[in-house]
């Protein structure tokens, strides 16, 4: 059972998830970002949604490979 590509897409889900929400954060309290640009609100809300539904596809992709595995496991015996 190889898990290293849905844990990978996870992992890339949570960074993303929490760069957008960052970005909101530094905005709302006023804090310059890193390259002096404004975050357009509209576009970090997206991510955050985005990253969300990639964060669920990915764990849904795990779930299913593991019973696929405990399935394969069954059938043997």
């Amino acid at each position: 059972m190889d898990l290293s590509i849905p844990l990978g897409g996870i992992q890339n889900a949570e960074a993303a998830f929490d760069s957008n929400a960052r970005s909101i954060v530094q905005d709302s309290v006023g804090v310059a970002s890193p390259h002096g640009d404004s975050v357009d609100l509209s576009t970090a809300v997206v991510g955050l949604l985005a990253s969300s539904l990639s964060f669920t596809a990915n764990v849904k992709a795990a779930s299913v490979e593991d019973n696929l595995t405990q399935n394969q496991f069954s059938l043997l015996g």
